[in-house]
C-alpha cells in the first residue's frame, strides 16, 4: 500500500475503544474531579462509600477557598510553621446536612446503594446497574431531605481551630510543622483571609472564634449539592467498577510490564483479557508495553543491540496483543492512550506500529492535573522536539505526520 493510500485510509480498530470521559465536556471533568477530590477532603470513609453511587454528591470547593500559604509562629511556646487549611464555615455544615441526609435515605430505602455493572457492546465499556430499580426513586427523596436539613434542620456548626503538632514532620529553619484548620462563617477564605489567620498565628495567638452552633447560608450550601448522570457516576467511581482480576489478567500484566513475550503469550492462552486494567495506576497491558520501550530508549548505558533486541519483542507484543483483541486506544481515566504514552517516550517504530493498527492521535488527554486543549499525542510529540525545552528529538512528530497532517505547525 503506498503512503499516500495510508493517509486517507488509516487502518480501524476491530471494535472501537470505549474511553467514558470523552462523553463529557472539559468543564464538566472539572467538576467530576472536584467531586472526587471533595469526596478524599471532606467525607468520612463510611459517607464516601455509601454515596459512591447517588446521583447526588458535594461537590468542588476550591472556589471558595484557595489559600495554601505556610505561617511562621509560635505555638505552645516553640517556633513552628504552620501548615493551615482555611474554609468557609457552610463547607462544613453542607457535609454535615449530606451525611445525615444519605443516612436516612437509606433507612428509608434500605438496598438504594445497590448496584452491578453488564458489559456494553464496545470494548471496555461497562454499565451501571440499579437491580432494585430504587435509582430515580431515592434521589429524588435524598434531594428533598438534603433541603428540609439545610432549612429546617438541627443541624448546627460553628466556628473552629483545631491544630496538631506533627512529630514526623520536616522541619524548615529549625520550626517543627503545626497542622491546623479553621472553619470561619463568611462566604470564601482569600488571600485577606490569610493575612488575617497570618497576623494571630505568626505572634502565638489563636484566631478570633465564634463557636456557636448555628445553620449556615442556605444558597451556598444548595451550591455545594451537585447532580450526576449515571455515566459520570460511573467516571466518577470507575476503579471500583473495574471487575476482579484473574490469573490470568495477573500473569498477562506482569509479563506486559516485564516484556516478556513467552509470558504474554501463554497469559492469553489461559484466558486473559487483553483489555485488563492494572487497578493500581489504570494501565492495561498495551500501555505497560509502550512504558517498557522508554525504559531502554533513553538508557545510555544501554547497547544498541540490547535496544534493538527489546523493540523487536516490543513490537512482536503489540501485534500479539492487539490480534488477541486488545484495543489500540483504550486507556484509563486520564485518557493517556498507548499512542499519547509512546509519543512522549518511545521510538519511532512504536508508534508507527500502533499507527498502523489504527491508533487515533486526535485523542485530548484528560488529566486530573492537566486538561489539555490539543491532541495528547500530538502535544507530547511536539514537545520532545521543542528546542525551548531543550529537546530536539523530532522522532515522534516524524512518525505522526507519515500518517496524519499535523493539526498545528508544531515547532
Amino acid at each position: 500500500m503506498s503512503m499516500e493510500n495510508i493517509r486517507s485510509q488509516p487502518p480501524q480498530p476491530k471494535r472501537e475503544a470505549y474511553v467514558w470521559c470523552r462523553q463529557f465536556s472539559r468543564d464538566r471533568l472539572v467538576e467530576i474531579d472536584g467531586i472526587r477530590r471533595a469526596r478524599n477532603w471532606w467525607l468520612d470513609e463510611e459517607t464516601a462509600r455509601l454515596s459512591a453511587f447517588s446521583r447526588l454528591q458535594i461537590g468542588n470547593t476550591d472556589k471558595w477557598y484557595n489559600v495554601s500559604h505556610s505561617i511562621d509562629g509560635i505555638w505552645e511556646n516553640r517556633d513552628v510553621y504552620f501548615d493551615p487549611i482555611i474554609r468557609p464555615l457552610f463547607i462544613r455544615y453542607a457535609v454535615a446536612v449530606f451525611r445525615q441526609a444519605i443516612k436516612d435515605t437509606l433507612a428509608h430505602y434500605p438496598n438504594f446503594t445497590r448496584v452491578s455493572f453488564e458489559d456494553g457492546p464496545l470494548i471496555g465499556e461497562l454499565r451501571i446497574i440499579f437491580p432494585d430499580r430504587l435509582d430515580e426513586a431515592a434521589t429524588a427523596w435524598l434531594h428533598s431531605r438534603f433541603w428540609e436539613l439545610s432549612e429546617k434542620g438541627d443541624i448546627r456548626v460553628g466556628e473552629n481551630f483545631s491544630a496538631v503538632f506533627e512529630e514526623n514532620a520536616a522541619t524548615v529553619g529549625g520550626r517543627g510543622k503545626v497542622r491546623c484548620e479553621i472553619d470561619l462563617d463568611r462566604p470564601q477564605t482569600d488571600k485577606a483571609t490569610w493575612q488575617e489567620i497570618h497576623d494571630a498565628l505568626s505572634v502565638g495567638k489563636m484566631p478570633e472564634i465564634d463557636p456557636t452552633p448555628r445553620r449556615c447560608d442556605l444558597r451556598l450550601t444548595a451550591g455545594m449539592l451537585k447532580h450526576l448522570s449515571l455515566p459520570e457516576l460511573f467516571a466518577l467511581n470507575w476503579k471500583v467498577c473495574l471487575p476482579e482480576l484473574s490469573e490470568a489478567d495477573l500473569a498477562l500484566l506482569d509479563a506486559s510490564d516485564k516484556l516478556d513475550l513467552d509470558g504474554i503469550h501463554k497469559a492469553l492462552e489461559a484466558g486473559a483479557n487483553p483489555n485488563c486494567f492494572q487497578q493500581k495506576y489504570d494501565q492495561t497491558p498495551l500501555v505497560l508495553i509502550v512504558e517498557g520501550t522508554a525504559n531502554f530508549n533513553y538508557d545510555e548505558d544501554c547497547p544498541e543491540t540490547v535496544k534493538e533486541q527489546k523493540e523487536a519483542i516490543a513490537l512482536d507484543a503489540i501485534d500479539l496483543l492487539i490480534d488477541a483483541g486488545a484495543a489500540v486506544d483504550l486507556a484509563g481515566f486520564n485518557e493517556d492512550t498507548p499512542l499519547a504514552t509512546a509519543c512522549l517516550n518511545s521510538g519511532a517504530r512504536i508508534i508507527t506500529k500502533l499507527l498502523e493498527h489504527g491508533a487515533d492521535p486526535s485523542i485530548i488527554c484528560y488529566d486530573d492535573e492537566y486538561l489539555g486543549d490539543l491532541s495528547t499525542a500530538w502535544e507530547f510529540a511536539d514537545y520532545r522536539c521543542n528546542p525551548h525545552a531543550d529537546n530536539d528529538d523530532s522522532s515522534a512528530w516524524d512518525a505522526l505526520t507519515k500518517f496524519y497532517p499535523p493539526p498545528y505547525e508544531g515547532v
